[in-house]
């Protein structure tokens, strides 16, 4: 089964579990409290997140080697494009009103895989749009500190974001 198939045959059901399934999760925590199921069944929806959003990531990179941003708009399902960010914020939101996010296991691996995938995207973005000639005029040093200090914005955006406690991330 191919995500062509997958985004064109099961469209309506996707969606429906796109927005459901935090809110299951997050019920499923209220109805079986303990310290020790909540973290696991947090980490499972939030697993679903960051998978959807690496496949959005891979989808748009590959879109925008093919094309550009108007293309996708005219291809692409805007609701499907959407229900990813709202699943993935969404999950966040409702982990942290459960519990702390360092307690729960997966956000290390997520910040890391979101981290990940926003240097691919941002990378494979701007080398699409370079051409030889702005070696002319930066070097590629320059433009590796440019893309390490992207990448280093990104991690404190995500500690401001996300972190209550400074020292336990």
């Amino acid at each position: 089964m191919t995500i062509e198939l997958l985004t064109t045959q099961y469209r309506i059901p996707l969606l429906i579990f796109m927005i459901l399934s935090p809110w299951v999760a997050y019920y499923l925590c209220v109805i079986i409290p303990g310290k020790s199921e909540e973290p696991y069944i947090l980490s499972a929806n939030l697993f679903v997140s960051a998978l959807a959003a690496f496949i959005l990531c891979i989808y748009l990179t590959f879109s925008l080697n093919r094309s550009d941003f108007r293309n996708i708009a005219r291809e692409a399902d805007i609701f499907l494009l959407i229900s990813v960010p709202y699943h993935l914020m969404l999950s966040f939101h409702l982990a942290k009103k459960r519990m702390k996010l360092a307690e729960i296991p997966a956000v290390r691996i997520i910040k890391g895989a979101i981290v990940f995938s926003m240097a691919l995207f941002i990378l494979t973005a701007i080398f699409n749009k370079i051409r030889i000639l702005v070696f002319s005029y930066v070097s590629f040093n320059t433009l590796l500190v440019i893309m390490i200090v992207l990448i280093l914005i990104a991690c404190w955006g995500w500690s401001e974001m996300f972190d209550d406690d400074h020292q336990n991330l």
